[in-house]
């Protein structure tokens, strides 16, 4: 059987072009704007999907968060056993930092608790705990990984860890939860 792509969405394309503008030029370069033009869309088809600067931003951060959350997903389909979904989690929370990792954390940066900006990051931290405590090892060290890798992921992101210390950690989380699972 032949699987064909389906083509992005006007919605989606629009969502990677924020994502460059972002890229390119910071958090302040993503405007209503600044997409349309990116886009070639009037200001006025741009706001038929993101009606405030507001919605595009909250848009934007679902978008990359529901992109690393099917990663997460996909990778664990191919582990085996207990701790298969932490397993994932770690390996791409301790990845090579992509352009979009870098976007998500220059968003994720300047929001506050109380912003609701942060509505899809508090939505997508609770699946992603709920997800590691249920995953078949001690709910303790699962939260304690998943933190850990969480943690490891900001590092990297913004320039503190190396790639030979996120291994490190990487080899060191992946054994506790080895051993956790027996």
């Amino acid at each position: 059987m032949v699987h064909h792509k389906t083509r992005p969405s006007r919605k989606e394309l629009m969502l990677q072009v924020a994502i460059r503008l972002i890229a390119n030029n910071g958090i302040d370069g993503l405007t209503i704007d600044a997409l349309a033009v990116s886009t070639n869309s009037t200001k006025g088809g741009v706001q038929y999907h993101f009606p405030s600067k507001d919605k595009l931003f909250i848009e934007t951060l679902e978008y990359l968060l529901a992109k690393y959350d099917r990663a997460v997903s996909k990778q664990a389909e191919k582990q085996k056993g207990a701790g298969g979904w932490l397993r994932a989690y770690i390996e791409l929370s301790t990845a090579k930092i992509s352009p979009e990792d870098r976007v998500a954390g220059a968003m994720l940066a300047i929001l506050t608790s109380d912003d609701p900006r942060a509505e899809p990051f508090r939505r997508f931290t609770t699946r992603w705990r709920e997800l590691s405590v249920a995953d078949g090892v001690d709910p303790a060290i699962a939260m304690v990984v998943r933190l850990a890798a969480d943690s490891m992921w900001t590092e990297r992101v913004f320039g503190g860890a190396t790639a030979k210390e996120s291994r490190m950690v990487r080899e060191r989380l992946l054994q506790l939860i080895d051993e956790a699972a027996r």
